[in-house]
């Protein structure tokens, strides 16, 4: 049954949740699929291994949306691993605090809302105007009710956040 997820490189996703997925589920999953046996790197070919490359964005400043959690912590995270300066945006104050805070000399948290101009305004200030590369990871998704029981506000705010603050930010404060 779990054939099919053999290759994920499901190590990844113990740190992408934060603990909300702990290791001791991911290795009964492993133990199961592999009959009992805890494959060792060297027996297990083609498995993604994260590998980090120094270096790759010393000098750089990098904006990385929806920073505070799943593949936007993940991608500040390697950025700020790789020598990169991150300006890590999002809306939640206490999560993102917590990864700058692991990242000292490579993270700066900059709370903000890519859907309101004066926090894009903020969020390119705290850039001290440099930006160097944009990943627009911040996204939402709807309550996934029926298309037809679909509320406006719901509509705009998944729109607004995924669309229309991904293409304002930062581009909007940068325009001439």
């Amino acid at each position: 049954m779990l054939a099919p997820v053999r290759a994920l490189p499901l190590q990844q996703l113990v740190a992408v949740s934060q603990g909300q997925l702990p290791q001791a589920v991911v290795d009964e999953l492993v133990l199961h699929v592999n009959d009992g046996v805890m494959p060792t790197e060297e027996s297990s070919p083609g498995v993604w291994t994260e590998r980090v490359t120094p270096g790759r964005f010393d000098g750089s400043t990098v904006i990385v949306t929806g920073a505070a959690s799943g593949i936007g912590r993940a991608t500040a995270s390697r950025i700020a691993r790789e020598g990169g300066r991150v300006i890590a945006v999002a809306v939640s104050a206490e999560r993102l605090e917590a990864f700058a805070a692991s990242f000292p000399d490579g993270a700066v948290a900059a709370v903000g809302d890519i859907t309101l101009q004066d926090d894009i305004d903020r969020i390119v200030m705290a850039a001290d105007g440099r930006v160097d590369a944009l990943a627009n990871v911040a996204g939402v998704n709807d309550d996934f009710s029926p298309v037809h029981e679909t509320s406006d506000e719901m509509w705009d705010r998944v729109i607004g956040i995924n669309l229309t603050g991904g293409f304002n930010c930062p581009a909007r404060s940068c325009r001439s």
